[in-house]
């Protein structure tokens, strides 16, 4: 009854909730915090959250979190995140976005994650590495990115795929800075396969 207290009041006064009050809290007390509440979270306060409190939260509400909030988050979080929800494993994934780029069957574009659906012919199709992840995930990539857009679902196949190394900023930057990612993780891929 005390934390149903606590959120009611952080409601009523738009105030940030401690790391302390957070993780006292249910999911379903976490789904009442508005999208403000939870992009005002520090990286501490979204560390101590469990699998099941983000769960409780709603789609709206992960859609609020920053590109950077999500970059707070671990990967065991994420797939916390995700229940039931299948994570595809990319065999190699950064070595087959580059020999597409390098093919002109794909266009990277760090200004945008790409087509909410996937496109039938995809080399006109300019895309950030998130919408390449996610687009080379297929329907089960376009269902993380329904449930958690872009960035979040990108990361989760990242983490799925490559768990050895930080994954890429999943925003808007330099292209060539991306194509430096993508090229020194197919480097590691190609040396480890």
């Amino acid at each position: 009854m005390a934390i149903e207290k606590i959120v009611m009041a952080m409601l009523a006064t738009d105030a940030s909730p401690t790391r302390d009050q957070l993780r006292g809290m249910t999911g379903e007390q976490l789904s009442w915090l508005t999208r403000d509440q939870l992009s005002w979270l520090t990286r501490d306060q979204l560390r101590g959250l469990t699998g099941d409190q983000l769960r409780g939260l709603t789609r709206d509400q992960l859609r609020g979190l920053t590109g950077e909030q999500l970059s707070w988050l671990t990967g065991d979080q994420l797939r916390g995140m995700t229940g039931e929800q299948a994570i595809p494993v990319l065999t190699n994934l950064y070595s087959r976005i580059l020999a597409d780029i390098e093919e002109s069957k794909r266009r990277l574009n760090q200004a945008t994650f790409g087509p909410d659906t996937a496109p039938v012919n995809i080399c006109d199709t300019p895309m950030c590495i998130a919408g390449h992840t996610v687009n080379m995930a297929g329907a089960e990539g376009y269902k993380l990115k329904d449930l958690f857009g872009f960035s979040a679902a990108a990361r989760l196949i990242h983490f799925a795929s490559r768990p050895d190394v930080a994954p890429p900023r999943y925003d808007s930057y330099a292209n060539e800075w991306a194509l430096a990612y993508i090229e020194a993780r197919a480097a590691e891929e190609k040396k480890g396969g």
